[in-house]
C-alpha cells in the first residue's frame, strides 16, 4: 500500500532525470566534492593560449583559469607536453583539465566542453614568398603544419582543402608553431606555412611574414575535462559560472587578458591620435582664451583711446583758439587803441558805452587811415 502510493512521486523523479540531464544542471545546485582543492591543468604549447616562455607559464587560458582558481581557492598545479600527451592523461583522467581545445580535438569523443567559448579562431596561410598570393598557388608547393594542429588533419583542415580544390602539396609536419615559423623565413625549407589566425596576430604581424587570404576551419576554444572524471561538472561549471561574468563586463580582466595578448602597432597609433588629439584640443583651447582675452583688453584699451583722443581733439580746439587769439594779440600790437578795443570786445559786454565809443573812435581811425594811405599813393604818381 504504501508503495503504490510513493509511485507517483517515483514517476516524477524519473521524468525530471530524462528532462533535465545533470549535465546541464546549474552547478550551484549540485553537492559536489566542494573540498577538492588541487586541480592538475594539461597545457601544450599553442601561443597565444598556452606556452612556455623563460620559464614561465603563460597564456590567455592561463590567466583566466588563475584568476578563476583565486575565486574558489584551487590549487592549481600544470602539467607540459605535447598535445597527444596531454590529451592522452585527460581521457585517463590523469589530469583533470586540458585547455584550449575544440571539439574537432576530440578524435574518440572523450571529453566533456565546458559551455561558454573562450575564444574562437581560425587557419590561415602565411608565407615569406612574393610568388603566393592564392590558394591556387600552393600547387607543388612546400607547406608547414603542426602534427596536432586541428588546421592541418582535421575535415575542414589544410589537407582536405586543398584536396578539394586538386592542388598537389607537400606537408612538412612540425611539433610547434615556433619551429615551423623558424623554417618559413628560410625560404630554402619551406614555401609557406599553416597556422590559427591569433598566432599569426600576436607573434607575426609586424614580421616580414605575411598572411594570405585564405581562412579555414573556425574553431571555439574552450576548456575541457575528461568524460569519467568525477569532478567534471563541478570543474567545468565552476569555469561557466566565472568565465560568463567575464564576459559580461567589458572591463573586466578578460578583456583585459585579450587587450594584452592582441594590443597591435594599429592600437597604438589609434591611442596617440587621441592622445595627440587630446593634447592638440588643450592646447586650441588654451590659445583660443588667450585670443578673447586679447581682444577684450584691445577692446578696453581702444576705449580708453578714444577717451584720450577726445580730450586731446579738446586740447586741440582750445589750443588752435588762443593761437587765433594771441595772432590777433601781436597783430594789434601796431595799434594801441585796437588792441584796446580788442580787449574791450572779449571782456566787456557788447551795450558797454565805452565799447560803443571805442568803435566809433575805430570808424574813425580807419578813414584817417585809409585817407593817408590815398594821400601817400597820390604823392607818388606825381
Amino acid at each position: 500500500m504504501n508503495l503504490y502510493k510513493k509511485k507517483p512521486f517515483i514517476f516524477f523523479l524519473i521524468v525530471c532525470f530524462f528532462i533535465f540531464p545533470i549535465g546541464y544542471i546549474n552547478v550551484s545546485s549540485i553537492n559536489f566534492d566542494v573540498n577538492q582543492t588541487e586541480v592538475s591543468i594539461g597545457i601544450y604549447n599553442n601561443p597565444p593560449f598556452s606556452f612556455k616562455e623563460d620559464d614561465a607559464i603563460k597564456g590567455i587560458f592561463i590567466d583566466l583559469i588563475e584568476y578563476i582558481g583565486l575565486k574558489v581557492n584551487w590549487k592549481i598545479n600544470y602539467y607540459f607536453g605535447t598535445f597527444s600527451d596531454v590529451y592522452n592523461k585527460t581521457i585517463r583522467n590523469e589530469i583533470d583539465i586540458i585547455l584550449a581545445v575544440d571539439y574537432s580535438f576530440d578524435t574518440y569523443n572523450s571529453l566533456e566542453f565546458n559551455n561558454e567559448t573562450v575564444i574562437s579562431t581560425m587557419g590561415v596561410v602565411v608565407t615569406t614568398s612574393s610568388e603566393i598570393h592564392t590558394i591556387f598557388d600552393l600547387h607543388h608547393k612546400r607547406i608547414g603544419v603542426v602534427v596536432d594542429d586541428p588546421m592541418y588533419k582535421s575535415n575542414n583542415g589544410i589537407k582536405n582543402l586543398l584536396n578539394e580544390y586538386k592542388i598537389e602539396s607537400s606537408f612538412i609536419e612540425y611539433q610547434n608553431y615556433d619551429d615551423l615559423i623558424e623554417d618559413l623565413e628560410d625560404k630554402h625549407k619551406l614555401d609557406a606555412g599553416v597556422v590559427n589566425n591569433l598566432f599569426y596576430n600576436y607573434k607575426l604581424k609586424n614580421t616580414k611574414v605575411r598572411e594570405l587570404d585564405i581562412i579555414f576551419n573556425p574553431l571555439s576554444l574552450k576548456f575541457s575535462s575528461g568524460k569519467d572524471n568525477l569532478n567534471k561538472y563541478y570543474l567545468l561549471g565552476t569555469i561557466d559560472h566565472y568565465l560568463s561574468e567575464l564576459k559580461q563586463d567589458k572591463d573586466s580582466s578578460y578583456y583585459d587578458c585579450l587587450r594584452n595578448y592582441f594590443e597591435t602597432e594599429e592600437n597604438y597609433l589609434i591611442l596617440f591620435i587621441k592622445i595627440f588629439l587630446g593634447f592638440a584640443t588643450i592646447i586650441i583651447s588654451y590659445f583660443t582664451l588667450r585670443v578673447l582675452n586679447i581682444k577684450s583688453k584691445l577692446r578696453s584699451r581702444n576705449k580708453e583711446i578714444e577717451v584720450e583722443k577726445d580730450k586731446s581733439n579738446k586740447m586741440f580746439s582750445f589750443l588752435e583758439n588762443s593761437y587765433d587769439y594771441l595772432e590777433t594779440l601781436i597783430d594789434g600790437l601796431r595799434n594801441p587803441i585796437q588792441v584796446l578795443i580788442f580787449e574791450t570786445e572779449v571782456n566787456m559786454p557788447d551795450n558797454s558805452l565805452m565799447k560803443v565809443n571805442l568803435e566809433k573812435i575805430l570808424i574813425i581811425l580807419n578813414e584817417i587811415d585809409t585817407i593817408f594811405y590815398s594821400y601817400i599813393e597820390k604823392k607818388k604818381d606825381k
